[in-house]
């Protein structure tokens, strides 16, 4: 599989890179799962199929000291030294596949990693994230196009052009406050003329049950919210209870103290400093963005923006985004 020259070269470079390198490297992965036809299930976030993913797996295992976040967060808050070449492995939203293709393979090879839960989902049939939602509606029209006010006209005649209409139409909302957001989606769910069935979610995200069963593991669970509101785009009011009420469902759940928070979209527009605070007096020690990069002791090191990488659709992917992350320092 990986016989070409640049993987050879590439696996070198990591083998000396990743001994010499003190930093911490996180990973943010969303789904793991075969691909199905369009409309069977919300498919805009699949990283990988199970066996790509136990590929990489594997391959972080031989190049990385893959370390749970809790242990990585200690490290950093520490004067303790990381393990050479440390990495973490996290995933956002909470979807069921992180249970039945992920824990097995975490298990497997008896690795730790942390679920960023959105809460108001978990052990839910009725309703998908806002982003699911709008992936079932334009994956199911049988319209040719749709126009929407301040998010333009896109046609969807094909495969191609409802894959690019997806993700322009959610980069699009995610500029919007809540309530305008809301408004254009069910505009759009009009418009489009799909029937939503009410056990529309079912399978899709983890019931509190697999949560209890893989937190008895080397399963972590961290807050991604209550409702993956973009916590700039509600009010603080609204923010806060996202913050504290999505914590205490967790730790009832599993019975542990929740630590860790990772913002909804995670940009650096994402979060601000009253966030932040409200992070912090809520009890949580560290929090987590989709900002690229390393995180590394020193003064500039911030445990309320701590950077990872967005997994790509593949291994030779994945391998190039982080050789490209090792060249950049």
């Amino acid at each position: 599989m990986f016989m070409s020259k640049f993987q050879t070269l590439g696996r070198k470079i990591f083998r000396v890179v990743s001994n010499q390198d003190n930093g911490l490297t996180v990973l943010c992965y969303h789904r793991v799962m075969n691909y199905l036809k369009p409309g069977q299930f919300p498919n805009l976030v699949v990283n990988c199929s199970p066996e790509s993913f136990e590929n990489e797996i594997c391959f972080l295992m031989k190049h990385y000291n893959i370390i749970s976040i809790e242990k990585a967060v200690e490290g950093l808050q520490s004067g303790n030294t990381l393990p050479p070449g440390s990495l973490g492995i996290t995933f956002d939203d909470g979807y069921k596949d992180n249970y039945t293709n992920v824990f097995p393979i975490l298990k497997k090879y008896e690795l730790a990693a942390t679920i960023f839960l959105t809460t108001d989902f978990i052990d839910n049939d009725k309703n998908l994230i806002w982003t699911d939602r709008v992936t079932y509606l334009i994956d199911n029209t049988k319209r040719r196009f749709v126009d929407i006010p301040g998010l333009g006209y896109h046609s969807l005649t094909n495969k191609r052009q409802k894959e690019g209409a997806k993700i322009n139409i959610i980069e699009g909302l995610k500029e919007m406050n809540s309530g305008e957001k809301d408004k254009i989606i069910e505009s759009l769910h009009k418009e489009l003329a799909v029937e939503i069935k009410n056990d529309i979610a079912k399978g899709v995200y983890l019931s509190s049950g697999e949560i209890f069963e893989m937190n008895k593991s080397n399963i972590s669970f961290g807050s991604h919210g209550c409702s993956h509101s973009i916590l700039t785009k509600i009010n603080l009011d609204e923010a806060r209870l996202e913050i504290i009420n999505s914590k205490k469902k967790i730790e009832q759940i599993t019975c542990k103290k929740v630590k860790f928070f990772a913002y909804p979209n995670g940009t650096p527009f994402d979060f601000n400093s009253e966030i932040i605070e409200i992070l912090k007096t809520a009890g949580y020690e560290a929090a987590f963005t989709t900002i690229y990069g390393v995180n590394r002791k020193g003064a500039n090191l911030d445990m309320f923006s701590l950077k990872r990488i967005l997994t790509g659709k593949s291994l030779q992917g994945l391998m190039k985004n982080l050789f490209m992350l090792k060249i950049k320092g």
